[in-house]
């Protein structure tokens, strides 16, 4: 007999003309029907306490573990989202944490949700915005990577989370290159870090010329950066 597994989408909903969004989550059957199990089908969460902002998804990961305790062994599924979220001065990175019916998980973070970055309420020295652009977990880490975008010149930004309590771990910029890189991708890597991909500037070859590049992330730094010379415009 196949096998018709569930299956997630994360998109963002705008609610109004005054220019609201908020990113949601919805969970499939495998017939392509809306779960109802998961909060009716749809989950959707506000960064911006409602305020007419643009907070948009980006990525989403989930992922199961077992838990043993309480006198057996159950699996727990977590769902994570990362989110470009619209904050006073300039743009940061929210992530969230749903639980198998489609609710915040509130051990995680402020209720189910965590913001960083870009320039806030309280913020005095706007740096530019940070903006994310993928996400992984590996064990107790949840890697959220992209760029920051100071005085217009992208630099590659790597945020690790603890995947529980949504507790900062690290938070690393990186400028590898002349000019402009971010990080477009993350995997999980060796030794509890991850591994990075995206592209860099590199004036050996050329001003203007983009290059492929990776890098890992080992849990006491950055490590093992490969600018390929293969690139594009």
């Amino acid at each position: 007999m196949p096998l018709a597994p569930k299956f997630y989408v994360a998109f963002t909903k705008k609610y109004d003309n005054s220019g609201d969004h908020d990113p949601c989550v919805a969970r499939f059957n495998g017939n392509g029907s809306l779960d109802s199990a998961f909060n009716g089908g749809v989950a959707c969460v506000a960064f911006d306490n409602g305020g007419n902002r643009e907070d948009r998804a980006v990525a989403l990961h989930t992922d199961y573990h077992t838990v043993i305790g309480g006198g057996g062994i159950s699996t727990v599924e977590d769902i994570y989202v990362t989110a470009s979220v619209a904050r006073d001065f300039s743009a940061g990175v929210g992530v969230m944490r749903l639980n198998s019916s489609g609710g915040l998980n509130s051990e995680f973070g402020n209720g189910g949700r965590v913001v960083f970055g870009g320039c806030g309420t309280g913020c005095t020295v706007n740096l530019g915005p940070t903006v994310p652009r993928a996400m992984a977990r590996n064990g107790a880490n949840l890697a959220v990577v992209g760029y920051w975008d100071p005085n217009l010149v992208d630099d590659p930004q790597l945020a690790v989370i603890n995947a529980t309590n949504g507790s900062f771990l690290s938070f690393r910029t990186m400028g590898i290159s002349y000019g402009d890189s971010i990080f477009a991708d993350v995997v999980a890597g060796p030794s509890g870090g991850f591994t990075m991909a995206g592209w860099a500037k590199d004036e050996t070859v050329g001003t203007w010329q983009r290059m492929y590049f990776t890098s890992q992330a080992l849990p006491e730094g950055l490590s093992n950066d490969i600018i390929f010379r293969y690139g594009h415009e």
